[in-house]
Parts: C-alpha cells; sequence; structure tokens
C-alpha cells in the first residue's frame, strides 16, 4: 500500500506542472484551437451584382477629383442588396488611404452569439483571390484593454457583419489584415470607454482605420424611414455620441459603436457622406424597408 506521503508531495508537483504549462493568455489558447479556422465569404455576396459593382466603383475612383483628408475611419452597410455603396466605399477607402495597414471592424453581434458585450472572432477570411488575414497582434492589445472580452468559436461564422464586407474589402486592399470586432448593444459604458481607449492606441502610428459596419433604419415605410435618417445623417456630421449611445433599430443597427468611435476620436473629425440608399430602390417592399448611409470621418483641419 502507498504511502499518503507520496500523494502530498505529488499533488503541489502536479498543480505547479500545470501553471507552468498554462496559456499565457486566452487569446493563445484559441490560436491553437482556431489556428485553421477560415470563413468562406462567397455565401455573402451576390454573384450578379458583386462584379458589375467593383468595375463601377473602380471606373468612379478614377475619375474622382475629391481631395482626400486624413481618414481616420468610415462608415459602411453590411446589408450586400447595396453592393454598389459597399463597393464605392472600399474603393474610396484605398484611394484615400492607400498606406493603411489595418482596418478594425466594429459589427453589430446580429446572432447574440456572445456572451460578453465585447466579441472577436480569430481566423481567416477566403475570397475569390486568396486570403485576408486576422491581425492577431491587435486582438492580443483589445484583450488587454477589455478583460471581459471573449474571442468566439466556429458559431461566429454567420456573422455578415464581418464577412459581408471583406470581399469588398479585399477586391481593393489585398493585403490589409482586419481585426474583427462584435460589440452588444447592451455594452455598459466601462467597456466602450475601453474599446474606444484601445482604438485611439491602435491609430497612433497611422496605419490603421475603423470601418463600422451598419444598416441604418429597419422595417419602416420609405417615407417614414427616410424622416429617421435625415436625424441620423445629422448625428453623423455633429458627432453626436447622445445619440447614438440610445439609438434603437429605427436609426441604426449599431449605435453603440458609433458612439464608441467618436468617443475614441473626442470629436476632431469631420464627416463626408459617400453615400446612401434603400433597400425598395433594389428589390422589396415600400412598406419594410432597410436604409444605408455610407461615409468617411476625416481628421478635421
Amino acid at each position: 500500500m502507498r504511502s499518503p506521503r507520496l500523494f502530498v508531495v505529488l499533488i503541489p508537483l502536479v498543480l505547479v506542472g500545470g501553471w507552468l504549462m498554462r496559456p499565457k493568455n486566452l487569446l493563445e489558447t484559441h490560436k491553437r484551437e482556431e489556428a485553421s479556422l477560415i470563413i468562406e465569404t462567397a455565401p455573402f455576396v451576390d454573384p450578379a451584382t458583386f462584379g458589375t459593382s467593383l468595375l463601377a466603383a473602380r471606373a468612379e475612383a478614377a475619375q474622382a477629383s475629391i481631395p482626400c483628408g486624413e481618414i481616420r475611419g468610415g462608415v459602411v452597410n453590411h446589408h450586400v442588396l447595396a453592393s454598389d455603396l459597399l463597393a464605392r466605399f472600399f474603393a474610396e477607402l484605398a484611394r484615400c488611404a492607400p498606406d493603411t495597414k489595418r482596418i478594425i471592424i466594429l459589427s453589430p453581434d446580429h446572432y447574440q452569439i456572445g456572451t460578453t458585450p465585447v466579441s472577436t472572432l480569430s481566423a481567416s477570411y477566403r475570397v475569390q483571390d486568396g486570403m485576408i488575414q486576422t491581425d492577431e497582434g491587435a486582438l492580443h492589445r483589445l484583450h488587454e484593454r477589455v478583460s471581459s472580452a471573449v474571442i468566439l468559436n466556429a458559431a461566429a461564422t454567420h456573422e455578415h457583419g464581418i464577412a459581408a464586407l471583406v470581399p469588398f474589402l479585399a477586391a481593393f486592399s489585398p493585403e490589409v489584415r482586419i481585426v474583427p470586432v462584435l460589440i452588444s448593444q447592451r455594452i455598459p459604458l466601462q467597456d466602450a470607454e475601453a474599446v474606444a481607449a484601445w482604438i485611439q492606441d491602435e491609430q497612433q502610428s497611422g496605419e490603421t482605420i475603423v470601418v463600422v459596419s451598419s444598416d441604418m433604419s429597419h422595417y419602416l415605410h420609405e417615407h417614414e424611414a427616410r424622416k429617421y435618417d435625415q436625424k441620423t445623417l445629422l448625428a453623423l456630421e455633429e458627432g453626436d455620441r447622445a445619440f447614438f449611445w440610445r439609438a434603437t433599430d429605427a436609426f441604426t443597427d449599431n449605435g453603440r459603436s458609433l458612439w464608441i468611435v467618436h468617443a475614441a476620436w473626442e470629436d476632431r473629425v469631420s464627416f463626408r457622406r459617400l453615400g446612401e440608399g434603400i433597400s425598395n430602390r433594389y428589390k422589396g417592399s415600400d412598406a419594410n424597408t432597410t436604409t444605408y448611409l455610407t461615409g468617411v470621418w476625416e481628421r478635421a483641419k
């Protein structure tokens, strides 16, 4: 029969060994678990409109005469019905910010997959001509800033707030890395401020742009939807943080992310509208629409 003393010695050794072999952080664990996670973006685009939208956007960008400011970020739809707006948006980013190395995408958590108000995804996105990679270093820095943030698993591959944008981004900026972040509309102020502080840090180098993935008014008649969009556009132009903190789906499906970027920039930006649209002009009912406002924020002069 073994001596009880042996167990007394072995238990501390096992505990110490386990502690020494632990992952340094949560991100390392998920890197190992999801290093092979590849998200296919083809299901998120409409082949009938994707190519023609890119051609039109390239032609428009080649003839653009509007001077470029220093772009800090932008807002664009994730409803691919309006693929022309997506293509024109990313063509403008490529024209005016060609040295961008990293794009942070703040998306709504449409399916409420995240168990905390801030979620990320470590994955590669397959596009038509290759892969768009996630910037793991920026993800690590976000998790250091926002301790409650979690990394999602493969269940998040259906999040169109990220995946719908990537093929358009890749068409104009194929070397850029992305930082996919899902923001809950229930994010508390403390976490929102922490994300804003992280964005400030990431943009110090001048090589990072923040894109808010957002459709605007939802499920309204066209006449009513356009009235709501006028209020949203005014808030975008004025940097009205209070408006976006309390905004509902009648205005935008990603109000808290719009609050975050304005907090990060501390109102030192000006908004330049790029496009607008409404779903019934593409197809669908006048009585049940989704609207879109796209634009960029440039450093105020």
